[in-house]
């Protein structure tokens, strides 16, 4: 039994509401709308006085513009809630909160977001978004759109209709009451669509400033054990979403240079911190300062950089003035945690529903607002393994991966390294045609994993600071594969045996970025095969090939299946692009078999050659 409290302004939402709710939630319940179509009401009072109405043991909080999905989700409602340790319920939030003031959606790993979001000039679709996919996940803020708890929590902790007078930060406020005692979770099993977008304004910063201040002494918080740096990280990240904000919405430099200073001295002040805010600030507003304040921060960016030692190297590194971008390490650190886990795809595949997701690597206090990026597929044969004996080995975490990943970070890349599709489902009684057949399968369903990711990475790049023309793809063994495709392979070009089973090459997953282009830069392929270099056409993708002169991926051929697939080699690719005057470098090592390219030997040299020829493709 439900009591669910709205703060209405639209009869015309609420009837709806009412009828969506009566057919979904499956249980006995109430509606306690709270008239407040002349505006009377703050969200806050509005709920206290719904709430203090409430006569069943749970109580949900929630706007009149959504509806619901799940059948029977008010007994979901109650299982999640009749944990003890659970205090509130919701469909997004965030892992950490800073003491800067933003919304809860600035994670210190990743946010958690379970919503059908419908646009005003896009399609609906449902975002998911989650560290790790699980029924629910542990966030320390929600979003205030669907609110759940028990009558009980709510007796103890009441909405602030003092400090938050208006129709924001109670959401957080609410949270961060609650958190002191009971754990706060998004959940996974109730799909709710929300039928508005929300535009922060600066009512909505005015809000965030007040939930910060009145907070100071418990900020920053987070659902994990942190240390002091990942903090510190997070901390500096928040600042920079802050400033962001506050040049969006046009407040007067006065009022930035203000909120700079006062939200940077704090427990996690630098003076290399400090001063890469007041050069993110220069080039914010480098055209409406006056003449005096550039000086002033200009000056005041000189003077950090000489307080420390220490500092001075740290900050040179970052803002990459030793050696040159793209070739040289010229960044001491790279940031891991800022995306992590990040789930990109939900897809069938031959035996369940995959949750694909993917990890990012770039240089730590980076300056830059628009970087190259190269999406990087881990090898394997396509095959299923098994976490206890291989542990991160051939995965989107393998070690030598990671360690690419991380070299070119170094070097200004930002680096994606995504999962996708594996298994081959093969049987013992399958014939030799019948185990290639079922290769291509899964290299096919790995292209249309890859070609999402690409896409993914296209419609976020804002997020990650990516030039979107500059977006290179590659891969060794397997991984080469599917980033082959993904350069050459044209959706007309697919046999209509894969499609009729595995649905179109682009189109075939949740969250497959329609409109977003898959085309890319360049390519690395290393160690990989093409079933058909007439994939190839002039003016394609230029390319650089690795291998191993005993590889028989280099040398060798493979032509069997049904229907028929020939797999050609690295050589006849290299001779493909030479013929078609397709920009294509190959570097072979002598001696080497499958897997050398990347191994400890080669692995140095492999890094250097990528970086190089990297660089030679960026204008």
């Amino acid at each position: 039994m439900i009591s669910i409290v709205i703060c209405s302004a639209r009869p015309d939402r609420l009837a709806a509401l009412k009828n969506n709710v009566a057919a979904t939630i499956g249980m006995e319940h109430e509606i306690i709308a709270i008239d407040n179509s002349d505006g009377r009401y703050g969200i806050c009072k509005a709920y206290n006085e719904g709430g203090s109405q409430a006569k069943y043991p749970y109580i949900c909080f929630m706007h009149e513009d959504i509806s619901f999905d799940t059948p029977g989700w008010g007994q979901l409602v109650i299982q999640h809630l009749s944990e003890k340790n659970t205090g509130l319920i919701g469909i997004a939030g965030g892992d950490a909160k800073s003491a800067i003031p933003t919304s809860w959606s600035s994670p210190m790993v990743s946010n958690e977001i379970n919503i059908f979001q419908h646009f005003r000039q896009e399609p609906a679709r449902h975002i998911v978004v989650t560290g790790i996919p699980a029924p629910k996940r542990r966030v320390v803020a929600l979003d205030g759109v669907w609110l759940c708890t028990r009558k009980e929590v709510f007796s103890q902790y009441k909405f602030d209709e003092a400090t938050f007078p208006g129709f924001h930060g109670y959401d957080i406020d609410y949270s961060l009451q609650v958190q002191q005692q009971y754990e706060l979770y998004v959940i996974f099993d109730i799909v709710i669509h929300h039928y508005s977008e929300g535009h922060p304004d600066r009512k909505w910063m005015d809000s965030a400033v007040r939930v910060s201040k009145k907070w100071k002494q418990s900020l920053p918080v987070s659902v994990y054990n942190a240390e002091f740096s990942e903090y510190y990280r997070h901390h500096w990240q928040s600042m920079r979403i802050f400033l962001d904000h506050l040049f969006r919405l046009r407040y007067n430099y006065f009022t930035i240079l203000r909120s700079w200073i006062t939200w940077s001295f704090t427990r996690y002040f630098s003076w290399r911190r400090f001063g890469s805010m007041g050069k993110h600030i220069y080039m914010g507003m480098r055209r409406r300062l006056p003449l005096l304040i550039w000086l002033i921060l200009i000056g005041l960016g000189h003077a950090c950089k000489k307080t420390r030692a220490g500092d001075i190297k740290a900050f040179i590194t970052a803002s990459a003035t030793q050696g040159v971008r793209y070739k040289d390490d010229v960044f001491s650190r790279v940031d891991t945690g800022s995306f992590v886990n990040v789930l990109y795809r939900i897809v069938n595949n031959y035996d369940t529903l995959n949750h694909l997701a993917l990890d990012v690597y770039q240089p730590a206090d980076d300056t830059l607002l628009r970087r190259p990026a190269v999406v990087l597929f881990h090898g394997g044969g396509f095959t299923h393994r098994d976490p206890a004996v291989s542990g991160d080995s051939l995965t989107r975490k393998d070690p030598v991966l990671r360690t690419v990943c991380m070299a070119l970070a170094k070097k200004g890349y930002v680096v994606i390294s995504p999962s996708y599709r594996r298994g081959l489902n093969y049987s013992p009684l399958d014939s030799k045609s019948d185990s290639v057949t079922k290769f291509a399968e899964a290299a096919f369903r790995a292209t249309q994993d890859a070609r999402a990711a690409i896409r993914f990475v296209r419609k976020n790049a804002a997020a990650g600071h990516i030039d979107t023309s500059l977006i290179f793809v590659g891969g060794g063994s397997a991984g080469a594969m599917a980033a082959l495709n993904v350069a050459y392979l044209d959706p007309s070009e697919v046999p209509s045996y894969f499609t009729s089973k595995w649905g179109p090459l682009d189109g075939s997953g949740m969250y497959d970025y329609p409109g977003y282009p898959t085309r890319v830069k360049g390519l690395l392929n290393i160690e990989g095969v093409i079933a058909d270099t007439g994939y190839m056409a002039p003016g394609n993708t230029p390319l650089l090939s690795m291998y191993g002169d005993k590889d028989p991926f280099y040398w060798g051929s493979v032509n069997a299946g049904s229907p028929p697939f020939t797999f050609c080699n690295g050589k006849k690719i290299n001779a493909r692009a030479t013929h078609l005057s397709i920009p294509s470098q190959l570097v072979v090592y002598p001696g080497g078999t499958h897997g050398s390219v990347y191994d400890s030997t080669h692995l140095p040299n492999t890094i250097l050659t990528m970086a190089n020829w990297l660089y030679q493709e960026i204008p």
